[in-house]
């Protein structure tokens, strides 16, 4: 998990310029599935960053930079332009978070190894994952295994973030075939959304041996979450007007809760989010996070049908989640278990500069 400040207009800014951090939290099952651990967890936090002539931290705060999510000259690792972690002959738990403002990334190894994905934003899958990239929005968190044991020392293999068009994400954002509108003074500095960009590089610098077999099964999965075909639907839709971007028709009040935003503690619901319209009528695609409670992505459907977006294959839905990408002309229908706890959270969209706008909304959780 990561924590960060909350404050209406103001949240973006804050988080770009430090104010987050990560939490870790684990189980007795986590610890018996002999994971690696210490020295060979590595957390690697994900940010784009602009920076002045004097190199200190810039963050325009333009109209279209507001509409659009701010996006970076320089890609960091834990504060850090690509960082090179020695490493040894073993394997390696990477817990890597995206904590960027808008940047979506697609994760790969410059060699071509597949990612090995063992978690993500709710902790272990059922079953370990592999595929050959691994979309990461805003906020979104994933394990992956990496091991160097095959490998001679002295041997080196990257990070990467693979291209990808620019329009399957944000078709006014420009850059990589996605269509140019622009973002105003900050944007000649900017690496355009879907950019290549090599994040941090692991060099085998020495020889070590261990004898690590990944579990085929990581953890009990909960047959109780299998939708059942009674539970309340509530359709959510993402869109844009006179300016700020929209849950449901709605923009961010501070105490305002919808009757259809009170829910029952410990309850269950569908939710069908639906990503329909945006500036100039073109949805751009939103991490959509809930605070509190956990679900499951049971499905999708595109409108308008065509190919599949090449970051929509790299998305890992396979377990617990508290944000979820839904790209432009999309709808993703989620099994949303509601916390135990009553009070008051918050639903928005985790670009930091749509929640700003006024993309977020009040849920309350009631013990009736």
């Amino acid at each position: 998990y990561w924590y960060h400040p909350h404050p209406h207009h103001r949240t973006g800014v804050q988080v770009y310029r430090g104010l987050a951090g990560v939490l870790i939290v684990s189980d007795d099952e986590e610890a018996a599935a002999g994971l690696p651990s210490g020295a060979q967890e590595l957390v690697c936090v994900l940010q784009d960053r602009a920076f002045t002539a004097e190199n200190q931290l810039a963050y325009p705060e333009d109209m279209m930079t507001q509409r659009l999510g701010f996006l970076g000259q320089r890609a960091l690792v834990n504060g850090r332009e690509h960082p090179r972690v020695r490493v040894g002959t073993r394997a390696y738990r990477l817990r890597l978070l995206n904590a960027s403002s808008s940047r979506v990334y697609s994760l790969v190894w410059s060699d071509g190894t597949p990612m090995t994905v063992i978690g993500s934003d709710g902790g272990l899958l059922e079953r370990p994952v592999q595929q050959r990239a691994v979309t990461l929005a805003p906020a979104q968190r994933v394990d992956v295994i990496v091991n160097f044991s095959g490998r001679t020392v002295g041997s080196t293999v990257e990070l990467r973030s693979a291209p990808f068009p620019a329009a399957e994400v944000a078709p006014l954002s420009g850059g990589m075939g996605g269509g140019g509108m622009g973002r105003g003074r900050s944007a000649a500095a900017e690496v355009p959304l879907g950019a290549p960009l090599t994040l941090m590089t692991f060099e085998v610098a020495r020889r070590e041996t261990e004898r690590f077999v990944l579990p085929e099964r990581l953890s009990t999965f909960d047959a109780a979450w299998s939708a059942g075909p009674d539970l309340p639907t509530r359709r959510i839709e993402l869109s844009f007007a006179a300016g700020q971007w929209l849950l449901a028709g709605r923009t961010f009040d501070m105490t305002d809760v919808a009757r259809e935003e009170i829910v029952r503690a410990g309850g269950t619901q569908l939710w069908e989010v639906a990503n329909v319209g945006g500036m100039m009528g073109t949805p751009m695609a939103h991490p959509l996070h809930v605070h509190g409670p956990q679900f499951r992505v049971l499905s999708r459907t595109r409108a308008g049908g065509g190919p599949t977006p090449a970051v929509a294959d790299g998305r890992v839905d396979a377990g617990w989640m508290d944000t979820v990408l839904v790209l432009p002309n999309e709808t993703a229908r989620l099994h949303v278990r509601f916390t135990r706890h009553p009070g008051l959270y918050l639903y928005h969209c985790h670009i930091l500069e749509h929640e700003d706008l006024g993309m977020m909304r009040n849920l309350r959780v009631v013990s009736e």
